[in-house]
């Protein structure tokens, strides 16, 4: 096996395309957006077997939490997306964790080793890492063959709302062009967090900022307006015949007019008309709200298995703590 440690992004654009499995979070696109965000290291690698085959195994790494200054923390799938390996070929059992024996090898003063799923493959057990068990929802637009499918997917109530919101003329959904209107999304953002019980993220205006300018045709903010009001918008993400809705806020005051869910609706026709079959709303980490609405709009469950390897002494420690 070849390890490529410095991998050119013509190389990691092909896999990414020819692979099956990929999705947004396994092409450098989505690596640019973190490494330009937060602090944090693109450390994917590449790997070239001997029959031909190539993987791209993209990671991330970050500084432990305080306690754990000087450890590093590895993810593949950062911050909570998919991971794991993208390939041109079928991948072996035995390939895969020849790889996974190379990492535990370089990646030295580790806090945490995370490999998060990927719905889109049937993933392989990795030999000396905790399995945590991970669920997505994803909307299956292949299986309809006109708008009257797509409304016969939600629940019944659901489809009443949306037809009252088209049929009051008052919402109008839009792609974003202007960097405003990523700066209104993140505006709804912060007064969104008000009604969180837990407040989970914290993104930065510079994520926002970023995402409009690295004018990326993969990545599209739909943005809703309730007359000359931005009420609401989605970052969706698009990769090959899938797309992912990543950061999604709206104005709470409007709910009311089911503004989010009409947005939604317009968004999955033009995802038909581009030839996107799979829609998917990604993990919604246990919170039942969350599922209950993905659910609400067509989202079909979707397990998948993250792989765990944490440093030893801080496993004993959290023992000692409990």
């Amino acid at each position: 096996m070849r390890v490529i440690e410095n991998v050119k992004l013509s190389l990691w654009n092909e896999i990414a395309e020819k692979s099956p499995h990929a999705t947004f979070f396994h092409t450098p696109y989505w690596s640019e957006i973190m490494v330009k965000t937060f602090s944090c290291k693109d450390i994917t690698k590449a790997f070239v077997f001997d029959d031909g085959t190539t993987v791209i195994f993209p990671f991330i790494q970050t500084k432990g939490k305080i306690t754990n200054l000087f450890l590093n923390d590895y993810r593949s799938g950062y911050p909570y997306t998919y991971g794991g390996p993208i390939s041109d070929r079928i991948l072996s059992f035995e390939k895969y964790n020849e790889i996974i024996d190379y990492f535990k090898t370089v990646l030295k003063k580790y806090y945490r080793i995370l490999v998060r799923g990927n719905p889109y493959t049937d993933g392989f057990k990795t030999i000396d890492f905790q399995e945590a068990w991970d669920l997505s929802h994803v909307a299956e637009l292949i299986k309809c063959k006109n708008e009257d499918d797509v409304f016969k997917t939600y629940g019944r109530r659901y489809r009443s709302y949306i037809r009252k919101a088209i049929r009051s003329n008052t919402l109008k959904v839009k792609e974003a062009k202007t960097i405003h209107e990523y700066e209104n999304l993140y505006n709804i953002y912060k007064r969104s967090q008000r009604y969180w019980d837990v407040v989970l993220t914290h993104y930065p205006l510079r994520l926002f900022k970023n995402l409009y300018n690295m004018k990326c045709k993969h990545i599209k903010l739909w943005t809703v307006y309730c007359k000359d009001k931005m009420v609401g918008g989605d970052v969706t993400l698009y990769w090959k015949n899938r797309c992912f809705m990543w950061l999604s806020y709206h104005e709470r005051e409007f709910s009311k007019l089911h503004s989010r869910r009409y947005m939604l609706h317009n968004v999955f026709l033009d995802c038909k008309e581009r030839g996107v079959e799979y829609y998917d709303f990604l993990q919604s980490g246990g919170i039942e709200s969350q599922e209950k609405f993905k659910r609400s709009m067509g989202g079909k469950e979707y397990q998948h298995c993250a792989w765990l390897k944490e440093n030893y002494l801080v496993s004993l420690a959290k023992k000692k703590r409990f």
